[in-house]
């Protein structure tokens, strides 16, 4: 896999994990926030 596939990849775990975990929107927002430093 190329990097850039793995990063897209784990955007779209991420993208799929907020709309099911809605309550955990804050959470995830600052984690994703965390890995883009």
């Amino acid at each position: 896999d190329a990097p850039g596939g793995g990063i897209l990849r784990l955007h779209s775990t991420f993208r799929h994990d907020l709309k099911i975990k809605t309550s955990d929107e804050g959470r995830v927002m600052k984690t994703a926030a965390a890995f883009a430093k």
